[in-house]
């Protein structure tokens, strides 16, 4: 059919079987507000336009849903706007619009979405992954300088922008990349926060960490090794210290009679005395070596 006027005995019908258009303003790729606009306009050549209808699907394999329906004092043309307010929550949504005229001409369906965009409220996470070495004691974590630090980032809808990271007040904000390692003994704090695509970002997060790079001392007490022992077994007096992370352990070397190298005698002990039992008659040199807990 075609839009047509008759006349007959002077009355002028007019007639319209011509449906109405209507189009869907394109919305920014991402919301990070459930709630927003969708913005349309609509328009018809020979009648009115009285009212628009808006479908949503969600998710590329969803179903189209009607959400509601504008009516309105019948008009030419309409531009107007649907509050939206993202009924499946977080992810795709789909749209197209179906308009109406006072003729009940029906506009048809489109063969695909005026426009689409992903809701994405939730901002991402970040965790701080840090290597070994490290040592926590009394709420207190040692690091030393081959520890690496590393973010991990995850955000469920949009996806993950980017990473940022900050070592102490004074050091400059990066974009992480690539693991990393603190320089300079003593207590930093590590900064760190992500952003996703949509635009949501992170609050900042901090970890406080003490870098130890200085090896520990320990020695043996002369005073209490002078002279001779009449007995294969005796105490070797030892001390150690650590001003960070602390001791670990110490190992305890000897050599007999000044031949050869040194052999470990024991490992992994923190006591102050340590019995050692010699292995015949002759004189026996010792040294220790300590390590701390990084």
């Amino acid at each position: 059919f075609t839009d047509q006027v008759t006349v007959t005995n002077n009355v002028i019908t007019t007639g319209d079987w011509t449906p109405p258009v209507s189009q869907i303003a394109a919305l920014s790729p991402y919301k990070t507000n459930s709630v927003f606009n969708v913005d349309y306009t609509t328009s018809d050549s020979v009648s009115q336009v009285k009212s628009v209808e808006l479908y949503y699907k969600f998710g590329v394999g969803g179903s189209w849903t009607s959400f509601t329906v504008d009516s309105f004092t019948p008009v030419q043309t309409r531009s107007s706007s649907f509050i939206f307010d993202s009924p499946a929550g977080d992810g795709e949504y789909f749209f197209y619009t179906v308009a109406t005229d006072t003729y009940n001409n029906v506009e048809e369906i489109p063969v695909s979405a005026d426009t689409s965009t992903i809701v994405d409220t939730v901002k991402p996470i970040t965790t701080l992954n840090v290597s070994s070495p490290k040592y926590t004691n009394a709420g207190n974590t040692y690091v030393n300088n081959s520890t690496t630090f590393s973010l991990i980032a995850t955000d469920a809808t949009s996806g993950v922008d980017y990473s940022t990271y900050q070592i102490d007040d004074s050091g400059p904000i990066g974009t992480y990349s690539v693991p990393f390692n603190l320089t300079g003994e003593g207590t930093h704090k590590i900064y760190y926060r992500s952003y996703d695509k949509a635009g949501n970002v992170e609050d900042s997060h901090d970890q406080t960490f003490i870098l130890d790079i200085s090896a520990p001392s320990s020695e043996i007490d002369q005073a209490g090794l002078t002279g001779y022992k009449n007995a294969a077994s005796f105490n070797i007096p030892t001390s150690q210290t650590d001003t960070l992370s602390g001791v670990a352990k110490l190992h305890l070397y000897f050599r007999k009679d000044g031949v050869g190298s040194f052999t470990e005698y024991l490992s992994g002990f923190t006591v102050g005395n340590v019995n050692f039992t010699g292995t015949g008659d002759g004189e026996y040199e010792f040294y220790t070596r300590a390590e701390d807990n990084v």
